[in-house]
């Protein structure tokens, strides 16, 4: 129990380092003079990136002997964890767009507010919201939502319909409009997805994988569609 416990201190810990690390970061530097809003565009982003960066290496580190485990086992068994990181994947893109369909059908009103968000800022700051979208979310949210979480429960369903719910509640944090609330099916569908393919290969890396490239589908069709890439 006590284990369990720590193991449950320890994920709201990491999920508060995730929450405010940019933030305390940026707070830290205005207090030493440096005020990465006064720089242009592309050194800010710049900043932007070896921050999200840097806290990526911090959370790989906090997990060192199981992740570099992991490594090695995706590595030496790429094949078949990859075929099953694939078939999931599928599924996942199946639930989420039959739930898509479904909310649109019955809510036509309602919008995706995470994406529209995306959408702006590819916009504004292409560079940087391309690492974020499909390096250091995808990174960062496995790492939280699965990997930590993982640990606080003994039961895998529970495990995995928490995390979906947990997933799924980030995705639409700071939408106002009830209607829109919605949309956090289909996040959670996908959520649990992740969730369940971490339990079946016991493997960080093949969620990561995958999570990484549905986000850098999704971000390659909204930079064509914005016109970003012609």
């Amino acid at each position: 129990m006590n284990k369990k416990i720590n193991d449950f201190l320890f994920f709201i810990a990491v999920f508060i380092l995730y929450i405010i690390y940019t933030a305390v970061i940026i707070l830290f530097l205005n207090k030493i003079g440096i005020d990465i809003n006064k720089f242009d565009e592309h050194t800010k982003n710049l900043y932007l990136i070896i921050i999200d960066g840097s806290l990526m290496v911090i959370t790989y580190l906090l997990y060192k002997k199981e992740n570099n485990n992991d490594l090695k086992k995706y590595a030496n068994n790429f094949g078949k964890l990859f075929s099953t990181g694939l078939k999931l994947w599928l599924i996942g893109i199946a639930l989420m767009i039959t739930s898509n369909l479904i909310i649109h059908f019955l809510y036509p009103t309602a919008t995706a507010t995470n994406e529209d968000a995306v959408q702006e800022m590819l916009k504004t700051a292409p560079i940087y919201t391309t690492f974020t979208a499909c390096i250091f979310a995808p990174f960062m949210e496995e790492m939280v939502f699965r990997k930590s979480l993982q640990k606080v429960f003994t039961s895998d369903i529970l495990f995995i319909i928490f995390s979906g719910l947990l997933f799924g509640f980030a995705h639409i944090m700071g939408v106002s409009n009830m209607i829109d609330m919605i949309y956090i099916i289909p996040y959670a569908l996908f959520g649990c997805v992740f969730a369940y393919t971490y339990v079946k290969t016991n493997n960080i890396f093949v969620s990561i994988t995958f999570h990484v490239i549905h986000n850098t589908i999704l971000v390659a069709i909204s930079l064509l569609s914005i016109g970003v890439i012609k």
